[in-house]
């Protein structure tokens, strides 16, 4: 739950910075792997592909449907 809170809030607009891209916040989660985030955690993280992260952010406000969990197994 820490690394996609920490992920939604780097890339989502904020009044003081714009929101960073997926890269520049996958990276920024890798490095602090065994600080701010359990490293074993960082490492299933960081297998799910950047673009099922994004799929997921630009789905976030249609109702959840088990399909789209389905949809990116594939």
């Amino acid at each position: 739950m820490f690394i996609a809170n920490a992920l939604d809030s780097m890339l989502s607009d904020c009044p003081y910075r714009d929101a960073l891209p997926i890269s520049h916040a996958r990276e920024e989660i890798r490095r602090c792997a065994g600080t701010q985030f359990d490293p074993k955690v960082v490492e299933v993280f960081l297998t799910i592909p950047e673009n099922h992260w994004i799929d997921l952010r630009a789905n976030l406000g249609s109702p959840f449907r088990l399909t789209h969990l389905r949809n990116m197994a594939h």
